[in-house]
């Protein structure tokens, strides 16, 4: 995912809400409130390079400013979420460094997943940069899920590290597991940072 794109994702939870809120004021038909809301994100859909949103903005903005009737619009809104829904996709297919840890959420291309089959989902669901796994044993550790991503003929050819390797032991980790490097440590920002080196 290019840097615009990674901007783009991080503005449209922002827009959505925008969106919410422009439908409740045509509702109510608050022509004002609902003019302005479209004007600003008119201007900052193009700015993220949304330009369908941006266009369907503009024309409402100038639809109120006419005189339309704000009821008579709200399925303008939906069109801009319909336009959203295409950057959705694109952001979807982007690749992600697949973390299995803790907290689970995803930002800037990182996926984190605490729990091993959510991981395995993923994995078949969509493209993977990276994966990173801690060195535990057990059904549910990072050691099973590395032998079931195994399995998966997508997740194969994807570059794997792995984080918790016991002290003084991380090459030889590595080796045992394929893997493409092994960290001492929990995943941290630090960890990230190499996991994003090794795969430029």
């Amino acid at each position: 995912m290019d840097a615009l794109e990674q901007l783009r994702a991080a503005y449209v939870p922002r827009l959505r809400a925008q969106l919410d809120e422009l439908r409740e004021r045509l509702a109510d038909g608050d022509v004002e409130t609902a003019t302005r809301l479209a004007h600003r994100i008119a201007g900052a859909a193009g700015s993220y390079g949304l330009g369908p949103v941006s266009q369907l903005a503009r024309a409402l903005e100038v639809a109120l400013e006419a005189g339309e009737a704000p009821a008579r619009r709200t399925a303008d809104v939906e069109a801009m979420r319909a336009a959203i829904g295409e950057v959705d996709a694109v952001v979807a297919r982007a690749p992600v460094i697949l973390v299995y840890g803790a907290p689970a959420g995803e930002a800037d291309g990182v996926l984190v997943v605490d729990d091993p089959i959510a991981a395995l989902e993923i994995a078949m669901d969509r493209p993977l940069a990276a994966v990173v796994v801690p060195y535990t044993s057990g059904a549910l550790g990072g050691r099973a899920l590395l032998r079931s991503l195994g399995g998966l003929e997508g997740a194969r050819a994807v570059p794997c590290f792995v984080t918790e390797a016991p002290s003084g032991e991380a090459s030889a980790v590595a080796h045992k597991v394929g893997a493409r490097g092994a960290f001492e440590g929990p995943f941290d920002e630090a960890i990230l940072a190499r996991v994003r080196e090794a795969l430029a």
